[in-house]
């Protein structure tokens, strides 16, 4: 989930590209499902292959 900031609303309104909102969201502190699956392997919750499997770039 991404809480929809003012700014992100904005974004939207605007019809700006994903690509934008996506940068946006991440500049707010919003981790994708790729940033958040390496954390849990840092953390040691699941391993490194089950996180590619799941998150294929």
């Amino acid at each position: 989930m991404v809480k929809i900031t003012d700014e992100l609303a904005n974004m939207i309104m605007e019809e700006a590209s994903s690509i934008k909102i996506a940068q946006q969201a991440q500049a707010e502190g919003f981790r994708n499902l790729r940033q958040s699956a390496l954390l849990k392997v840092i953390e040691g919750v699941t391993s490194l292959e089950e996180a590619n499997r799941v998150t294929k770039d």
